[in-house]
């Protein structure tokens, strides 16, 4: 027979459980729940309290978890590149066993474009002209991920430029590429299609000195 401060134990243990599973069901719920207005109107228009009523939370419970908008959105933008970073690994496995440099890179487009195409999660609503919030964090939290990579992998892919300057100028070019495409009424595919060829050329100029593998 279990003695009773094991039994308290395992209740405490079983309610913590129950506690997480709650508050991972809310945050997943408020998180839906913006997503979902942001396909009806800007989010500088969004308020917590009409988050709040969509969502059938409190305000005392949405601050429970978030300070504001801002930091909410921010966390979906976390959400989605950790997918993002799921989907790379995947990818590298799959089609890049021996890690060549450039489809590394190659890969790491391929997981950035998908959140883009994720029609639940924020990235898709990151318009610069509905959205010039979402839009200026997204572009933040891209050249971030691709900061960190190229230094990260600078022992196989040098560039010729600090890792910073080199992020801002693959970003700012490729992102600038991207919203002409659409602008001029290309498809999505079609606008893949040249940024990716723009990207090849990127990584086969003097911006980078080849090397080694990549991980």
């Amino acid at each position: 027979m279990p003695d009773r401060m094991s039994v308290t134990y395992t209740v405490m243990a079983q309610c913590e459980v129950d506690m997480d599973k709650r508050v991972v069901k809310t945050k997943r719920t408020i998180k839906r729940t913006l997503v979902e207005l942001l396909a009806t109107m800007p989010f500088e228009k969004i308020t917590v309290t009409e988050l709040c009523r969509a969502a059938d939370v409190s305000r005392i419970t949405f601050y429970t978890y978030y300070d504001d908008k801002y930091a909410l959105a921010d966390e979906l933008f976390r959400d989605d590149m950790a997918k993002a970073e799921e989907r790379y690994r995947a990818l590298q496995a799959e089609n890049n066993p021996r890690k060549i440099p450039t489809n590394s890179y190659r890969n790491l487009l391929t997981c950035i474009f998908s959140v883009f195409e994720q029609r639940d999660g924020i990235f898709i609503h990151c318009s610069s002209t509905k959205n010039p919030y979402l839009h200026s964090a997204c572009f933040n939290h891209v050249v971030r991920v691709v900061e960190n990579y190229v230094q990260n992998h600078r022992n196989a892919l040098e560039p010729k430029y600090p890792s910073p300057l080199t992020a801002a100028l693959v970003c700012n070019g490729l992102f600038g590429m991207f919203s002409q495409c659409r602008a001029q009424g290309m498809s999505l595919r079609e606008t893949k299609k040249v940024v990716f060829a723009a990207f090849d050329d990127l990584l086969n100029s003097t911006l980078f000195f080849h090397s080694a593998l990549i991980g």
